[in-house]
């Protein structure tokens, strides 16, 4: 996975980045030098993110997995959990993961100073957009991935930890 991060950021990111400093460069809008990193990392990290969520290509099953019931693979993932069927490292991976995933997108958004009601707003829209591209790259029959109202559900939640854990330590300097 790490070297599959490298080989994206290498690859996509860095020309990318070099795009994004020459039209900054031409445009003469360069921001601070700190927040020309941030945005240089935010770019970064959703190229990597965009990649291992829609182009990361895997198997293309015939038929795709849906679920939009609520907390319905979170319950299965905690039930596999206490029944011994799966171990702790598998659940954290699936669920954490979705919520750590996240969590530079709120940690962005409340650096940007984006209001509360607004940084809500895009903590909902990522996710739904996240597993649309899912869905629909998955009709194109480019990947398999499952779309789950649970993803949505973690990205957001780790989407709006990431806002206010920024919002508090920024309060607390």
């Amino acid at each position: 996975m790490l070297q599959t991060i490298v080989q994206v950021g290498t690859a996509i990111g860095l020309p990318i980045i070099v795009l994004y400093i020459i039209i900054k460069f031409f445009t003469k809008s360069f921001k601070s030098f700190k927040k020309e990193i941030v945005n240089i990392m935010m770019l970064l990290y959703t190229v990597i993110l965009v990649y291992l969520v829609w182009l990361d290509s895997g198997v293309v099953l015939t038929n795709q997995s849906y679920n939009f019931i609520p907390f319905k693979t979170i319950s299965l993932y905690v039930n596999q959990l206490i029944e011994g069927f799966l171990p702790l490292s598998v659940i954290a991976i699936n669920l954490l993961g979705n919520v750590v995933v996240t969590v530079p997108i709120g940690l962005w958004l409340s650096y940007k100073q984006i209001a509360v009601k607004r940084a809500m707003i895009y903590a909902a829209a990522v996710p739904v957009m996240m597993e649309v591209g899912q869905f629909i790259f998955h009709e194109l029959g480019y990947v398999t991935r499952t779309v789950d109202i649970d993803d949505w559900i973690l990205n957001f939640a780790g989407i709006v930890i990431g806002y206010f854990v920024f919002k508090w330590i920024y309060q607390k300097r």
